[in-house]
């Protein structure tokens, strides 16, 4: 008996050390990366300004439209120390910042606080599961994370352009790869194209599927999608299995924005699975996509698209079907109400064909506490609340669901995107159509945002007797 206390303890005192050296690790981190944030520093600054929100404001690191709004209200008032910190968060909701938001304004204490924020709210949950665990579940989960096989088929992406990189580290032609990645990775598509085409004898030269994937990629960001065509094609063509990461890459594509290269993509998981067999994702590939497409489509345009899908179903092997059973139950049982509710709109005359799906914003009763509890905090705090509106989104929209706008900035993005779109082409300024009637921001898209918020903050600025 005593032993088994023995064991007991020494295993409770294990946790209990390893729990406060996660603590402190933890602690260790957290005061490293606010060092390297110059945190310390903030307070020193004339005007902090705090943007939260979601992908729209975290994504295009030096190009993210936060960083451009500093970039111009240093240009334009180099008599103020100006500070913006981007807290935008990929996948973010209303209830994250809801519940972040004391320590956000606590750490940075901002003179404003920006927010361009709800999106997703529409389809997400909003419940927020408790975050009091130990330390050490968290770490066992961050292993389990990091070894999932999504992520390490990133991580093996990554090694390869890595490689390629290593190859040509003594050829002239690295330092420009170099750059074309940097550009990739901050979504600064035509900058990307401007190097490729300033030195594409050099880069054809290099004969890696790698290369030729980002080429093909780069080309559908752009919309030029003859170009994107014939590098996907050369994968096809070759064999490669790099072919996995264009299916991947044109399904989630698609998906975003279905009106948008869905023939071209149906065809090509066709063309994958004829090359490397009915054992193979693509055709889950192309009966999910269709599926999706039919979800947020109707009327006579779609009948095509419920062909393909019980021409492929038909052609599929006895054994596949029953290897995938569930799965094949479940599509079939999702084809068959979608067909009896196109039915029913094409009887009644009814054909709202959709070009997008437009992303209603602050649909949700929880959403709209949300949004409002956030402006609450910001103002007891004594920071000024800024509400930037989406791109191509009426003020309105998020206007009305405010309980008091008295004291509130707003900055709205549809009369500028709207002059924008006739001079500049929708993939200038946008990479995606995630929400239907706009993206994620271009570069340029986000010059557009920055600029529009720099204006109304130095109106501000004047009021208070900032400049």
């Amino acid at each position: 008996m005593k032993s088994l206390i023995k064991v007991f303890l020494f295993f409770l005192t294990s946790i209990v050390l390893v729990e406060a050296g996660l603590h402190s690790a933890s602690i260790v981190a957290q005061l490293y990366q606010w060092g390297r944030s110059d945190i310390a520093e903030i307070k020193d600054y004339d005007i902090r300004i705090l943007a939260l929100g979601e992908s729209t404001t975290h994504m295009g690191g030096e190009t993210a439209w936060p960083m451009q709004l500093e970039s111009l209200l240093k240009k334009e008032i180099p008599n103020l120390k100006i500070k913006v910190i981007n807290k935008g968060l990929v996948g973010t909701n209303t209830s994250f910042v809801k519940n972040k938001i004391s320590e956000y304004l606590n750490t940075f204490q901002p003179h404003y606080t920006v927010l361009m924020l709800g999106i997703n709210d529409s389809v997400q949950s909003l419940k927020v599961a408790p975050q009091k665990r130990l330390k050490i579940f968290e770490f066992y989960q961050n292993y389990r994370l990091l070894n999932d096989p999504v992520f390490r088929e990133q991580r093996q992406h990554k090694n390869e352009i890595e490689n390629l990189l290593e190859r040509t580290e003594k050829s002239s032609l690295r330092p420009v790869l170099v750059s074309f990645f940097e550009k990739m990775e901050f979504q600064d598509f035509l900058a990307a194209e401007e190097v490729f085409l300033q030195n594409r004898e050099e880069f054809e030269k290099i004969d890696d599927d790698e290369m030729t994937f980002y080429l093909g990629s780069l080309y559908f960001e752009l919309g030029k999608m003859t170009e994107m065509r014939t590098y996907f094609d050369e994968l096809l063509e070759s064999k490669s299995p790099v072919v996995q990461r264009s299916v991947d890459f044109l399904y989630r594509k698609v998906e975003l924005s279905l009106n948008r290269e869905i023939d071209y993509a149906l065809d090509y998981f066709l063309r994958a699975r004829k090359t490397f067999g009915e054992e193979t994702p693509y055709v889950h590939n192309y009966l999910t996509l269709i599926l999706v497409y039919l979800n947020n489509s109707s009327g006579k345009k779609t009948r095509p698209y419920f062909d393909k899908f019980h021409a492929l179903y038909k052609s599929l092997s006895k054994e596949f079907k029953k290897r995938y059973e569930v799965d094949m139950t479940e599509y079939l049982a999702q084809i068959k109400d979608l067909e009896k509710r196109n039915l029913k709109k094409e009887l009644a005359n009814n054909n709202p064909f959709l070009t997008s799906r437009k992303t209603v914003l602050f649909s949700k009763k929880q959403s709209i506490e949300n949004y409002n509890q956030i402006l609450y905090t910001i103002r007891s705090y004594g920071s000024k609340a800024v509400v930037v509106q989406y791109p191509l989104r009426p003020m309105e929209e998020t206007k009305k669901i405010i309980e008091d706008i008295s004291d509130i900035i707003f900055v709205e993005n549809y009369s500028n995107f709207k002059e924008a779109l006739k001079s500049f082409r929708y993939a200038e300024l946008f990479i995606d159509r995630f929400a239907g009637d706009f993206g994620h921001a271009t570069p340029k898209g986000n010059e557009v945002i920055a600029l529009s918020v720099a204006d109304r903050l130095k109106q501000a600025f004047n009021r208070s007797g900032s400049l």
